[in-house]
């Protein structure tokens, strides 16, 4: 594997901020993202 390459924290960090910009451009829904972003917190 590639974990030893990256930081498996950094990889996670890097994940969460890719599908945060990504669930946002398809579903601005305030709702969708307070739930979402609720999911992200218990990540970070």
């Amino acid at each position: 594997t590639k974990d030893n390459a990256v930081p498996v924290e950094h990889s996670r960090l890097f994940t969460s901020k890719v599908k945060v910009k990504h669930y946002l451009e398809i579903e601005d829904d305030h709702r969708l993202s307070n739930a979402f972003k609720d999911i992200v917190e218990k990540f970070l």
